[in-house]
């Protein structure tokens, strides 16, 4: 993932702390400009802040994090940790009214409601919500959250 200033051709900052494709970016819309969210097929969401220097995580072959480095304190929400090994992030929407509400879809038909105000007690959602929960297919995924303004 490539951090770029738009009137610039040279990345502000690299990022290769997901282990595997990144799905989604979203950012504050009326806020800090500074700040903004990642979401990939790792099952990670990851909390940026490009005034703060950045140190990415290595991995190994396998995909696994190896050593001691900033990864953690990066990591907002980790879905492997309630969903196993197979959780991808495949969307994620942050409110535009509200920056501590960030909303996330994965592999399943859920979408999680997450507060950032909470995140320093544990990973899981403050709230589901189950779209058309009348004929709820499993074999559902979400793919797009948008808020609505």
């Amino acid at each position: 993932m490539r951090h770029f200033k738009i009137d610039c051709e040279t990345p502000l900052r690299k990022c290769t702390c997901h282990n595997n494709r990144v799905k989604r970016i979203d950012s504050e819309k009326y806020g800090s400009e500074f700040l903004y969210w990642s979401g990939g097929e790792d099952g990670v969401v990851l909390q940026h802040d490009s005034r703060e220097p950045h140190q990415c995580w290595n991995h190994n072959q396998s995909g696994d994090q190896v050593g001691d480095g900033p990864f953690e304190q990066n990591v907002l929400i980790d879905l492997r940790k309630e969903y196993g090994p197979k959780a991808e992030v495949k969307c994620l929407a942050v409110n535009p009214l509200n920056f501590n509400y960030i909303v996330v879809g994965a592999n399943d038909p859920l979408v999680r409601l997450y507060d950032r105000r909470m995140m320093h007690r544990n990973h899981t959602p403050i709230k589901y919500y189950v779209p058309g929960k009348e004929n709820l297919i499993f074999n559902y995924k979400i793919t797009l959250l948008l808020y609505n303004n």
